[in-house]
């Protein structure tokens, strides 16, 4: 048996026990409710493929936007080397947020109560015993799944379990930068990025989480779809995804998590790019659309044009 074929049957595997194991935490009934999907949005997407694309001011040397995927997934990494040529060629490295160790630090602590109030008393005990179960997966457990905060529980089994010790592709991209002696920037401090959770309502939090417990299997799985279209450079069905189960809960916390941060990033990037020679990498997600970042870049009077 090859070694790809050897994956795909682990994959089958891993998912079908992903599968199994939503269907026993259905009988333990955490309050799951059935995942009802959005009607398809018709509106066409802007800018709705391509993961490498070239900005250029009105004078001065190009800069480079590519679009990242969160994960370590060995599929996602090998754009770091289609992108090697602007990477090397780049002076400065900027991302979403530039994760040193004090940042590091802030964002664990933002993750956690430090009030005192726990999770289990948060969700509820049936919701608390499955999120717990599922974190284990993810290496929280113990007095850590009880004090962890529902936002960050949802993240975090929004995640693969399998990556393990991986590093993203934005990590590793920074890493690079690092020990080829760039300068390395942050478009958002942590503070922002978590001011995003912690401005959704706690109630809304715990649904959220809800909805990921109960039907982790089916998010896992879907996961894979997002590497496939990833991997496709196809922007435009990475947006229909995102939009799968869409409601107005979730339509709002996509206004701040994404089309917010949108905005902020594009305004952020502008003057990057007027210096030249910039390298930008950040969530491929905000890349496409006519909210998106290309197009707002556009708007700003940057030439965006696709690479790869």
């Amino acid at each position: 048996m090859t070694a790809a074929r050897r994956e795909r049957l682990a994959r089958v595997v891993r998912l079908c026990l992903l599968l199994w194991s939503t269907l026993s935490w259905a009988l333990e009934d955490p309050g799951c409710t059935p995942l009802v999907r959005a009607a398809p949005r018709t509106a066409s997407v802007a800018h709705p493929s391509g993961l490498l694309w070239r900005l250029t001011p009105a004078q001065g040397a190009p800069s480079y936007l590519l679009g990242t995927m969160h994960i370590g997934d060995p599929r996602v990494m090998r754009v770091m080397d289609i992108a090697r040529p602007q990477f090397d060629q780049a002076s400065r490295f900027v991302l979403e947020v530039a994760l040193d160790d004090a940042a590091l630090r802030g964002l664990g602590e933002a993750m956690f109560y430090r009030d005192g109030r726990r999770l289990r008393a948060v969700a509820g005990e049936a919701l608390f015993d499955a999120t717990e179960a599922r974190l284990a997966a993810h290496g929280i457990a113990g007095p850590l799944a009880d004090s962890i905060k529902p936002w960050a529980a949802f993240t975090t089994l929004s995640m693969p379990a399998e990556s393990g010790a991986a590093l993203p592709l934005d990590l590793a991209l920074m890493a690079a930068a690092q020990a080829a002696g760039k300068d390395v920037v942050g478009l958002e401090s942590v503070a922002e990025q978590v001011a995003v959770f912690e401005g959704v309502a706690e109630t809304d939090q715990v649904e959220m989480l809800r909805e990921v417990v109960c039907h982790y299997g089916v998010f896992q799985a879907e996961l894979a779809e997002m590497i496939d279209a990833y991997v496709a450079r196809d922007l435009a069905a990475l947006v229909s995804q995102a939009e799968r189960y869409a409601n107005d809960a979730k339509d709002a916390l996509m206004e701040r998590l994404l089309f917010a941060r949108n905005e902020r990033m594009a305004a952020r990037i502008a003057p990057l790019v007027d210096q030249g020679q910039a390298f930008i990498a950040i969530g491929a997600l905000h890349l496409p659309g006519e909210r998106g970042v290309l197009s707002l870049l556009e708007a700003r009077g940057y030439r965006v044009e696709r690479v790869y």
